[in-house]
């Protein structure tokens, strides 16, 4: 076995007890508007080292999404809890298309809810 048709491999990872580690390899969280009270949509994007696998319930989750004010976090505006999930990467589909979202404590959770490529980029 030489890795070539293993999602993700790196070299070396051939070895047949070779275990990846699990890790977040690319985290990240864009916006389409940096102007104070202008309509923002965020962008999220990330790459793990290994498969989310939808069968076991898995979530990502996103912190510290709050606004600042006087250089403090605040909560963000509006009630909405719900909110739907695009995936964007040309990818088929792992993520649930609505995710639960807090505006008090600035958390976001995305259901898995098909298994994803280790390795590969996902963008919602």
């Amino acid at each position: 076995v030489d890795g070539v048709n293993v999602p993700a491999a790196q070299p070396g990872e051939a070895l047949p007890l070779l275990v990846r580690a699990p890790a977040i390899l690319m985290a990240a969280v864009e916006q389409s508007s940096a102007m104070p009270c202008a309509p923002n949509n965020l962008t999220f994007g990330f790459r793990t080292s290994v498969s989310l696998v939808g069968d076991l319930n898995q979530t990502l989750v996103f912190t510290g999404l709050m606004g600042v004010r006087n250089g403090s976090p605040v909560a963000m505006p509006g009630g909405a809890t719900q909110l739907t999930v695009t995936q964007t990467d040309g990818n088929p589909v792992v993520l649930g298309a609505k995710a639960s979202w807090n505006p008090v404590t600035g958390v976001l959770v995305v259901p898995v809810v098909a298994t994803s490529v280790a390795g590969a980029d996902y963008r919602f």
